[in-house]
């Protein structure tokens, strides 16, 4: 497996900051495609590589910072607690229905 270059690595961080913004702000994955298109026009040199540079590209983004996220914030938070809580609300929609 080969490693990155520097030139890669900064596209693919530019892209996932692009990711995380959307993330942040809420929007459609579609934005992705739409803010990176408006970064060219700003002259921000993309890799030629267009794997990531699409939605799919921006769920991989958005799921890879859930991860580290997750990882940083509960994760540790859960090991070094004494106690823990958790609530649960659940809908439960019947499976059988009954016939009188």
């Amino acid at each position: 497996m080969g490693q990155l270059g520097k030139e890669e690595r900064s596209s693919i961080q530019r892209l996932f900051d692009i990711a995380y913004l959307i993330a942040f702000k809420g929007c459609p994955y579609c934005d992705f495609s739409d803010i990176r298109e408006l970064e060219k026009l700003h002259r921000v040199k993309f890799s030629s590589n267009p794997v990531y540079e699409n939605n799919m590209g921006c769920k991989i983004f958005f799921h890879f910072a859930a991860k580290a996220l997750f990882e940083k914030e509960v994760k540790d938070k859960i090991k070094r607690a004494n106690f823990i809580t958790v609530l649960a609300d659940f809908y439960l929609v019947p499976v059988v229905q009954l016939k009188s």
